[in-house]
């Protein structure tokens, strides 16, 4: 079997296709499948060349939180028999296009456990975790200045573009494999809008001063950030704390809350706004209630003919 057949080979090709590639003039381009496919088999003739040429942090961290979700449902494992499963389905994913049965059944057993959109948004979960404390070195790099909307729990980003199905490129090769549907465009986006309401209220972010109140404390509210530290794209020699980026530095804390507020779908407010701007706000909203009460006034006033009575 080639790799690229293989459901490492598909994670491998989803990626290509999501991020795209560079030509032979070192330009970003989209391909086509027919050449993600090319792609593939040319950077990875071979399962051995491909296990050893990656780092495959995001793919193993798939396979980790599928073993996390099986461990909760059947029951602890001991260190070795759970090292031994994860080795086992690293194995077959890069050498088969399917789990095996008995692993297979695992999995949907797990799933179906805690429901197919939960696990699946849990597991991406794991897999977003597992980036941010990778990749801290990206916080605030120049060339990323877009990207600081990444470094906060997945549920705080989009479904859409880097957030959730950026992820879910990693693990639905995987559940496929094992026979789970995946129905992305439909029930695992309401799942996944479910659950980024109930986290904004879990964390009272429902409005910018929530967000700046989580984000200043990033530290606790998200704790993979805590001890995360970045040299911003090597452009520090001695690398700093995020946490400390995020709350000395106004300029990256002001465009780290508009850039997740965006994604979450919480209103930007500018804090530039001067209180003489919002008493000013405030004196007009006054003044436009007072008209309106008013005018309600005016509609409910009996005319002098209504208030006589017959023979008077």
């Amino acid at each position: 079997m080639e790799f690229n057949e293989t459901i490492m080979g598909k994670i491998a090709k989803g990626a290509v296709l999501s991020w795209g590639d560079k030509d032979s003039n070192g330009q970003w381009y989209q391909p086509t499948p027919e050449q993600a496919d090319m792609i593939v088999l040319q950077k990875y003739p071979t399962a051995e060349i491909a296990s050893s040429t990656l780092t495959w942090g995001s793919e193993f961290a798939a396979i980790e939180g599928l073993v996390s979700l099986i461990e909760k449902i059947e029951g602890e494992m001991n260190p070795e028999e759970r090292t031994a499963l994860v080795e086992e389905m690293k194995r077959q994913c890069f050498s088969q296009s399917e789990l095996n049965p008995d692993i297979a059944e695992r999995v949907r057993n797990a799933m179906g456990a805690v429901g197919v959109e939960q696990g699946i948004i849990d597991i991406l979960r794991g897999i977003h975790d597992n980036w941010v404390r990778d990749n801290g070195n990206k916080f605030d790099d120049p060339k990323r200045a877009k990207k600081l909307h990444q470094f906060v729990d997945l549920r705080l980003m989009t479904f859409d573009g880097d957030g959730a199905l950026a992820d879910l490129i990693f693990l639905q090769p995987i559940l496929e494999g094992a026979g789970v549907e995946v129905d992305k465009e439909g029930k695992l986006r309401a799942k996944f809008e479910e659950l980024q309401e109930q986290y904004k209220n879990e964390m009272d972010i429902t409005d910018c001063d929530g967000l700046r109140r989580y984000l200043s404390n990033l530290d606790k509210t998200y704790p993979p950030v805590d001890g995360l530290k970045t040299n911003k794209g090597t452009t520090l020699e001695t690398p700093v704390l995020v946490i400390d980026e995020i709350r000395n530095n106004t300029e990256i804390f002001e465009r780290m809350t508009r850039q997740v507020s965006d994604k979450c779908n919480i209103s930007y407010t500018d804090p530039k706004k001067t209180l003489e701007q919002k008493k000013a706000e405030l004196k007009a909203l006054a003044e436009e209630i007072r008209a309106l009460e008013e005018q309600a006034q005016g509609r409910k006033a009996p005319s002098q003919s209504q208030e006589e009575t017959p023979g008077e």
